[in-house]
């Protein structure tokens, strides 16, 4: 009985050491087995969108047409201002944005224009059914809807062997990545597309889906413009928002200093000097290691003078009902108090941007004749519309 006792034992033992050696063997060909890449997908060109994906991009393009609009370019300056509103998912903050929006006295004199992150049936249906001022509809075309499981979508296929993500302990995270090109994406192909250089002469206004307006935000932007004229402000940026701000001030109080120390969070203003600036700037921007483009913005610009209402008029929900939680008493004022605004800190720089790829891609989005490249070649279906953009 003892010898069967011990055979066992040895049968069940070499089982084992089977078992151990064949998951060892298993473990080995899964770690030296290379990556594998998408057929034909080359280096990173072209920000890593690789030949077999180019046409799904030129597909929902051609769904989607970049401008959707019966504008003609020459109306463009019967609108005292121009309003570009990013928007994301959330139906629920875009509804709240609208009816802000409608019941704001003077939106009449602006063009909305609406860029879309992604295919959203509810979203696009309450864009079309704004019905109280011009809108003008764009679409993002490198969203993660459409790039679901490559570049610049949520996928690092790409590098994982060319080492093009080493930052932020190698992750790069979609959602901080995309929040920069987006905003990128938007302001250039508007700018550009539109040719405002050419056909434009006023501010545009940069607003987000999620953010709450006043009233008076449109009279504000008047009084802005006036105030910047009597001050003297050559090289200036406008807000309508103003981070940390106690309801203590009044609503007739704006705030004039350097943009670079200025913390805000919504509501820029631009004319055409500073966008111009930034379009010089924008090796800057598309290098500064923040995936926020209001840090990168602020350092590109930090020989800009920032003029701004005290008390926001444009900002995300919870700062808003902080700010005017003792009500509306102090809206619509006739005229402006000044206030220097002291020199604060820069931006600290909050990371998560570095992947090669998203540089050479917003890179690629400050070029017009890039972007009129990108989406003809796009658009009818071009696969190799990589090499052509020289971004490597």
């Amino acid at each position: 009985m003892y010898c069967v006792f011990i055979l066992k034992r040895l049968i069940r033992n070499v089982y084992f050491v089977v078992l151990l050696l064949v998951l060892y063997v298993v473990a080995l060909m899964t770690w030296s087995r290379p990556v594998e890449r998408p057929p034909d997908a080359g280096s990173s060109r072209w920000c890593g969108v690789g030949r077999p994906q180019a046409p799904l991009i030129g597909d929902y393009i051609r769904g989607h047409p970049p401008v959707n609009t019966s504008l003609r370019l020459e109306e463009l300056n019967l609108y005292d201002y121009i309003i570009i509103i990013q928007v994301r998912h959330s139906l629920k903050d875009l509804h709240r944005l609208v009816y802000g929006l409608q019941e704001t006295q003077g939106i009449g004199r602006t063009l909305l224009v609406f860029s879309l992150y992604s295919d959203n049936d509810g979203i696009v249906q309450a864009v079309n059914e704004v019905n109280f001022t011009k809108v003008l509809t764009v679409f993002y075309p490198f969203n993660d809807q459409v790039c679901q499981d490559f570049y610049p979508g949520p996928s690092d296929i790409y590098c994982r062997q060319s080492g093009c993500s080493e930052y932020s302990a190698g992750f790069r995270n979609v959602k901080y990545s995309q929040s920069k090109l987006f905003w990128w994406w938007t302001v250039n192909f508007v700018y550009e597309v539109l040719n405002l250089e050419n056909n434009y002469s006023n501010n545009v206004i940069l607003l987000e889906a999620d953010d709450v307006t006043a009233p008076d935000f449109v009279l504000m932007m008047d009084h802005l413009e006036e105030q910047a004229q009597v001050v003297g402000l050559k090289h200036s940026v406008y807000s309508l928002n103003c981070l940390g701000v106690t309801t203590e001030v009044s609503g007739e109080d704006v705030v004039v200093g350097p943009f670079l120390s200025f913390d805000f969070s919504t509501g820029l203003m631009l004319n055409m000097d500073a966008y111009a600036a930034i379009r010089a700037a924008s090796h800057v921007i598309c290098h500064y290691a923040d995936f926020d483009w209001r840090h990168s913005l602020r350092v590109a610009l930090s020989n800009f003078t920032v003029i701004s209402v005290a008390k926001s008029r444009v900002a995300k929900l919870e700062d808003y009902v902080r700010v005017w939680s003792a009500g509306y008493r102090d809206m619509f004022p006739v005229e402006l108090k000044v206030h220097r605004l002291e020199q604060g800190r820069p931006p600290s720089r909050g990371g998560w941007w570095g992947d090669v790829r998203d540089v050479n891609l917003c890179l690629l989005m400050e070029s017009v004749s890039s972007l009129h490249g990108m989406f003809q070649a796009l658009a009818v279906g071009d696969s190799d519309v990589m090499g052509s953009s020289g971004v490597v």
